[in-house]
């Protein structure tokens, strides 16, 4: 796709090594390891970060980030490892909603979405955006009520997320595809022209939009046509290669408006024709 969308882990404590009590080489290796992981170096930052907890082998934070680093470079049961190791040393303190290691629950609960584990997930992320409601809090609790298969408590924690920040594509967007699992494409509509309205080049949105029209709409929705094969066009311009099936949509909606234009050619693509659901 030409659009690809990311939302950045919460790293939420700060490290204050003042009350670490921790040697030079360590809190060198969690500033450097910090720094590569926000510049999105992950595999170099696990490096600095497993340095770090060799030096600070009982310091939750330390483990934290190691546990972040892996998650981001793809060491999922690295990065569980590292997370269980942060809950060890952080004690019944990472209970507590006024410690700063109350966020293992949210980075465990990223995790698990990661690995498949949606109610896990939703327990994890629950008992955080219950605490901390922030816009990201809220936003992965509906993902992990969307990834369980519930569209109805997916569209209501959406929209509470919106509330926070309504300048947020990807949440648009998302909302659009579970309003269309509540068979309502209506509602889906404007949360991808939403989502259009403040990325422009959002090709997931634009391809959802288009299939939306050709797909979901019923038979009589004004202009059902011409607005499926205006959104199909606005996509392909985004991407000159589009999947084959897109392309033959594409080209069928255009013979039908207007049998004598010329058709394109076929073309081959890796690009899928579905709804885009990944973040």
């Amino acid at each position: 796709m030409a659009t690809r969308q990311k939302f950045n882990f919460i790293i939420i404590v700060g490290l204050v090594f003042a009350g670490l009590g921790c040697k030079p080489p360590g809190a060198r290796a969690l500033f450097k390891g910090e720094k590569l992981l926000q510049e999105g170096h992950a595999e170099a930052a696990v490096v600095e970060f497993e340095r770090a907890v060799q030096i600070l082998p009982q310091e939750w934070r330390a483990w934290n980030y190691l546990g972040l680093a892996r998650h981001r470079a793809g060491d999922l049961d690295g990065a569980d490892e590292a997370y269980q190791e942060a809950v060890k040393f952080a004690g019944e303190r990472w209970r507590s909603p006024n410690d700063s290691s109350f966020v293992l629950y949210f980075n465990q609960g990223r995790l698990n979405l990661a690995r498949g584990r949606f109610f896990d997930a939703q327990r994890q992320l629950h008992t955080f955006a219950d605490q901390k409601r922030t816009f990201r809090s809220i936003f992965w609790l509906a993902e992990a009520f969307r990834r369980n298969g519930d569209a109805k408590k997916a569209r209501d924690t959406y929209l509470k997320a919106l509330d926070e920040n309504n300048k947020s594509p990807v949440a648009h967007n998302r909302l659009g595809l579970v309003q269309l699992k509540l068979n309502n494409p209506a509602g889906a509509i404007p949360r991808f022209q939403k989502a259009l309205e403040l990325q422009p080049e959002f090709g997931q949105a634009q391809l959802n939009l288009a299939l939306t029209y050709h797909r979901y709409t019923p038979l009589d929705y004004p202009n059902r046509d011409t607005l499926a094969l205006e959104a199909f066009r606005a996509y392909v311009k985004m991407n000159p290669k589009p999947a084959p099936a897109v392309q033959a949509m594409t080209d069928a909606l255009q013979a039908k408006l207007s049998p004598a234009t010329p058709l394109s050619r076929p073309t081959v693509s890796t690009n899928k024709q579905a709804m885009i659901t990944a973040p």
